[in-house]
Order: C-alpha cells, then structure tokens, then sequence
C-alpha cells in the first residue's frame, strides 16, 4: 500500500550569516532592458551603433556608448556585445537586476534541502555598508570573526533558488541591539540568483535549532520551516522533488513501517469501522498515521513520519454509516426527496463497492445523534432542515 504523501520532520541546526553580496532578482517592467533584449534576439549581438540606431536615433554616440556599457555591467553582455548567462535570460523574459550590499542569509546544511540557503534579508546598500566608513572597517568583522564562504552557501552561489526574502525597497524595522527586520508585508517567496559573496566579508552572526518538515507527494516536495525572521512559516517547493515512490521503497527496506499495525488492507486501502473514523477522514477518505523519533537509512533521523493512505468502508454497514455522514455534514438548508438525491449522487463513486440505497429523511434524522462532531445546536438546526418539508407534506 503507497502513501498519497509522506511528512518528515527533524530538529536541523540553522545558521545565519551576515555578508556582503550581489544578488539578482526579477525585475518587472523594465521597457528600456526588454526593448535592448529584443535587439539582442534580433541581431545576435549588442553593440553601439546598433543602440544608436534602434534606441537613440539623432542622439549623441557618447549616450550610446554609455548604454552599452550599462548593459555589460548589469552582465547582459560581453566586451563585443555577445549575451551572458543574464543576457540569454533577459531575451527570454526574466530580467535579473544586480543589488549589491549587507545581506543576513541563512543557510541548513541537510541532505533533504537541495538549496543550502532557505531565507534571505537585506539590510543595507553597499555605500552605507561600514567597510565604506570612514575607518574603512567592516562592521562585520568589527562584531563577528570573518569566516571562509560554507559549502552549504557556497554551492548556491550562481544559482537559481526560491528563498524567503524580502524587496530592498521594502519598509524597515528598527529593533534593539541594531537588528534590523523587513516589515511583514514585503516577505515573500523570491526567485534570486546570489551572484557573489564576498569571500572575506561574511560571518556567523547567529545558530538555532528549528523543526524542519518535508512534505512528499505525487506531485512535488515541499519544505516547511519558522526562522527569527519570520512571523508565518516559510514554505518552499523543492526542486529537487523527491520522489514519493522512491520514498515509500526505502520505508518499505527498514522496520520503520513495523512500528506501526494498521487493519485489513483491500486494493491499497485502510478498512475501518465508522466509529474508528475522525470528522477529517470522514470528508477526505484519508487517514495520517504518524510513527516516532525514525532512524532512516539514505535520509538520517527523525522525530515525527507522518504517512497519508487512503481509508474505506470496512462493512456494507460502515458504508451507509459514512454515505449518510457526509450527507449529514452537507445540510445546510431545508432537504427535499430530490435534494437529498442530489447530495447522495456527489459521493455515490466512493462508495461503489457496496450497494447502497439513498436514505429518506427519517434514515438521516434516525442517526443524527451519532454525530459525535455535531453541537447540540448543529444537530438541532439540521434536524429541523429534515423535519420541516415532512411537516409540510403531511399537513398537505
């Protein structure tokens, strides 16, 4: 039996760095650069003249000039105009600007994050950075001991990854002790490009403990985790993406699955009794089951797997138990014969290997007080829902 999803979660060691960084990010309309890119589509290469002629017909050579060299200090082309690696993406519509100055960053050194850098904070342009003051110290060295760039950070270094970031235009927070934190508002998912770290100029400033969680399914890998920094957790799809497949067979190789006893198994599915069920699992037809403090051969250890499989009717009478649940759960306003028809043919596929027989009114007000998920003035209300059209066809 295959798991729809698969979560992991660890206790991972976070360490936070200050240091002096270019770091590109998309940047939106841009009319002047998308214009310059589709001339570089056009022609192959840049050059002066072709800026001239196409962009500032009748102006100075001198402000072509200027241009051209503008376009190879963003590093969109070379010396004789032919396009770079932000060049080629510009012509394809992702403009990455350089912003160069004081970045916070964090990095965990774990096989399960592909990206050795998860989050990302500007502090400061590089003309306010210290190591421009007057002295010429930086203030990274003067506070924290200047370290070699980690292989954790270094390895994203000219390569493309989603942190958790924020805008260097965004509005800032002044704290105690200096610290300085981007307003909630500017966070956010960004596709960055951390283009170079001075090597000298980065230092340890900060190392926590946090819980990691690792969401596996069908379709992607999704990472979860709560920085200093951050007031929501973060979340971040992996690009790696784990394959949930390939997960499950290496589960299947240990004695993780053995902790665990689950119940008879027909075609992939849990078969449970109606009175096993939560109110979640009567709505999704899914049961998490999490297994405690795993050690995982290929993925380390863990202090919480949590496993999603699909669950079924044990009985034809946990069945009808759990078809007239979720019609319970559906009644919001008076049900007629038809309605409830209507709402009976919605879960009418997954519950096709017995053969059930729509209930009446009576049948669904019959079993309301197994409703353990229901208040008192739920179960009221939706009695009433039942009740009223009876009343009334019998007054007819």
């Amino acid at each position: 039996m295959n798991s729809k999803k698969i979560i992991l979660k660890k206790n991972i060691t976070l360490n936070c760095y200050e240091c002096l960084a270019t770091v590109r990010r998309i940047s939106k309309n841009r009319p002047d650069i998308e214009i310059a890119m589709e001339l570089l589509r056009r022609f192959d290469n840049l050059s002066s003249e072709i800026i001239r002629k196409y962009l500032l017909p009748g102006k100075p050579e001198a402000m072509a000039n200027n241009l051209f060299r503008r376009y190879q200090d963003l590093g969109f082309v070379d010396e004789f105009g032919i396009p770079k690696k932000f060049g080629e993406y510009a012509i394809a519509g992702n403009i990455y600007l350089p912003e160069r100055g004081q970045y916070r960053l964090c990095s965990a050194d774990d096989p399960m994050i592909s990206q050795g850098i998860v989050s990302l904070m500007y502090h400061r342009d590089e003309k306010n950075h210290p190591k421009n003051s007057e002295n010429g110290q930086s203030g990274i060295e003067q506070k924290h001991e200047s370290l070699p760039i980690p292989p954790s950070v270094k390895a994203a270094i000219c390569q493309r990854i989603l942190v958790w970031s924020e805008k260097p235009d965004g509005v800032f927070i002044e704290e105690p002790k200096g610290r300085v934190t981007p307003s909630k508002e500017k966070l956010q998912i960004n596709d960055i490009y951390i283009e170079k770290i001075e090597e000298n100029l980065i230092s340890l400033s900060e190392k926590h403990q946090i819980e990691l969680e690792i969401e596996v399914n069908v379709s992607s890998t999704i990472i979860r985790f709560r920085t200093n920094d951050s007031k929501e957790p973060i979340q971040l799809n992996d690009d790696s993406k784990l394959d949930l497949s390939r997960l499950w067979s290496v589960l299947e190789q240990t004695d993780a699955l053995e902790t665990w006893k689950g119940g008879p198994l027909d075609q992939g599915s849990l078969n449970l009794r109606f009175e096993e069920l939560t109110l979640p699992e009567i709505l999704h037809f899914e049961r998490t089951i999490p297994i405690q403090n795993l050690d995982i051969l290929q993925l380390g250890r863990y202090s919480v797997l949590q496993f999603t499989v699909p669950i079924a009717p044990y009985s034809k009478t946990d069945a009808e138990l759990w078809e007239r649940s979720l019609l319970i759960s559906n009644i919001n306003d008076y049900q007629t014969r038809e309605t409830i028809q209507a709402l009976s043919d919605i879960n009418k596929s997954k519950f096709s290997a017995f053969e059930l027989e729509i209930p009446s009114a009576e049948d669904l007000i019959g079993i309301l007080d197994k409703q353990k998920y229901l208040t008192e003035t739920e179960r009221m209300r939706k009695i009433w829902y039942l009740r009223a059209p009876l009343d009334l066809m019998e007054a007819d």
